[in-house]
């Protein structure tokens, strides 16, 4: 009787050891797949150059200017997707690049988004901060040609109704006055916004005489 007894203890223990094993060896953290050190979340950040800052998700910010809209980081041309005018209200999604901010459009955090993109950091500002005053005018004469540069040689952007009022790109404007020579002869021309974008007309004639466009006051271009 003794032989079994013995062998039959000796089998019991032999179960056991199996799981004091497993108890033994279960806490034993997964080696890393990848690198977890300060130093190596930096090198991930520069390689790929984006950041996600949970704090400004839906944050919202106001456009400082006329801005084009991106798919990518680089703002490259072939890759614009829209343009938002001036003291237009975005909502950050959180994703960073340096000197970039990918933005939502939309009227509230929970609306539909309209447009999605990257666009130039600088060009962003708090949706708290004071509405600048913004200059306009008042167009004084039929088919005022638009340009895209201040010169009547330039590129043709379309043309303005007597009546219409435009905006300038800033406040105070931007005028240049063309040289004394063919083909404007001093006229004074002012930078405007047409469809979000800088565009150009004649706010005077030759010589800086005449008036195709009046300078409205603050309350008419700020109801």
């Amino acid at each position: 009787m003794i032989g079994p007894l013995t062998t039959t203890a000796a089998l019991a223990n032999t179960e056991v050891a199996p799981s004091i094993e497993i108890t033994q060896t279960s806490p034993t953290p997964a080696q890393p797949t990848a690198p977890t050190s300060p130093d190596a979340a930096a090198e991930r950040v520069v390689n790929t150059g984006l950041v996600e800052q949970v704090d400004y998700i839906n944050a919202c910010r106001r456009t400082n200017r006329s801005v084009e809209v991106f798919a990518d980081t680089a703002l490259s041309p072939v890759n614009r997707v829209g343009s938002l005018a001036a003291n237009t209200s975005v909502f950050l999604t959180g994703v960073l690049a340096p000197g970039r901010a990918q933005i939502a459009r939309r009227d509230s955090p929970t609306s539909s988004i309209t447009v999605v993109g990257w666009v130039n950091a600088a060009n962003l500002t708090t949706c708290d901060a004071p509405v600048p005053i913004r200059a306009c005018y008042g167009i004084n004469v039929d088919n005022l040609s638009v340009r895209s540069a201040p010169s009547s040689t330039s590129a043709f952007r379309g043309s303005l109704r007597a009546g219409s009022i435009v905006y300038a790109t800033a406040n105070p404007p931007r005028e240049q006055v063309s040289p004394n020579a063919p083909p404007d002869f001093g006229r004074i021309w002012v930078e405007i916004l047409q469809d979000g974008q800088p565009a150009w007309i004649a706010r005077t004639g030759q010589s800086g005489l005449g008036s195709n466009a009046t300078r409205l006051s603050d309350t008419a271009c700020n109801p």
